[in-house]
């Protein structure tokens, strides 16, 4: 998959109608995991291209703010939320 592909996927999911309230009514907590890219996966049994596109439409679409993501696969590199560019805006 492209990362627009990606982008997609998180794009047709922030369209359920329950979905604006609920963010809006709650703290949230973006947990990076294998299905952000293909179920079962790290960064050593999926396609290296695939693998960063999956985390950057992660990083553009999930709500975080400062900090690092800690990437425990294979890379084992720090991935900082600001340093990629500011949040896609839905």
């Amino acid at each position: 998959m492209t990362v627009d592909e990606y982008r997609d996927a998180y794009e047709v999911n922030r369209g359920y109608r329950a979905l604006p309230d609920l963010l809006a009514s709650t703290s949230t907590y973006a947990i990076w995991d294998d299905h952000e890219v293909h179920n079962d996966s790290d960064g050593r049994t999926v396609d290296p291209a695939r693998y960063a596109a999956g985390r950057q439409a992660f990083l553009e679409w999930m709500p975080l703010t400062g900090g690092t993501l800690v990437d425990p696969s294979c890379t084992g590199d720090r991935c900082s939320a600001r340093s990629r560019g500011a949040a896609r805006s839905t």
